[in-house]
């Protein structure tokens, strides 16, 4: 690993740190169907993003999948998130992003009926992401996720707003 990436990660575990910080103080930490929460940290024209849901929004149900359908159900949702990542979190085209999934998985505590999806990515583009705007497409992808809580920290810059049905866009500060 490269010192800059190293650095870069170092970057981001902070900056996540600090958006988990805000979600709970914001009381935005309880398992709630229907909505969402997504962090994006950038440096530059790399960004990670943090995504986190009740599995019935992605997948359809929390409960651990026994029958093939409901396997092959729960694969496809995390496929989806996998796959269309770059329609949830849209930045500008022409900035020609290539995301990279880092993790996507379905999380249950043992003993417990409740799931959550978490998936992390890192975004890198061929120009610098700062004093552009992100875009949401997290209903469209996933239609029984109707709001989103997201939050942008750029340096010491960070931008937060409450998205329902995809609206409104944040800019991501310089």
């Amino acid at each position: 690993m490269r010192i800059e990436t190293a650095v870069f990660a170092f970057f981001l575990a902070c900056q996540f740190q600090a958006f988990s910080d805000t979600v709970k103080r914001k009381g935005l930490a309880a398992h709630e169907h229907g909505k969402a929460k997504i962090g994006i940290a950038v440096e530059g024209n790399r960004a990670m993003i943090d995504f986190e849901a009740p599995a019935e929004g992605v997948i359809g149900f929390e409960r651990e999948p026994r029958t093939p359908a409901q396997k092959a159900q729960q694969q496809a949702g995390l496929q989806a998130m996998r796959n269309r990542i770059g329609e949830i979190v849209r930045f500008d085209p022409s900035l020609q992003c290539r995301y990279q999934p880092q993790s996507v998985e379905a999380k249950r505590e043992p003993g417990e009926d409740h799931a959550e999806v978490r998936a992390e990515f890192t975004v890198e583009c061929a120009r610098d992401l700062r004093g552009t705007r992100v875009q949401f497409g997290v209903s469209r992808v996933f239609p029984r996720i109707r709001t989103v809580f997201a939050q942008v920290l750029s340096g010491t810059q960070q931008s937060a707003a409450e998205i329902r049905n995809d609206l409104p866009p944040i800019t991501i500060q310089r």
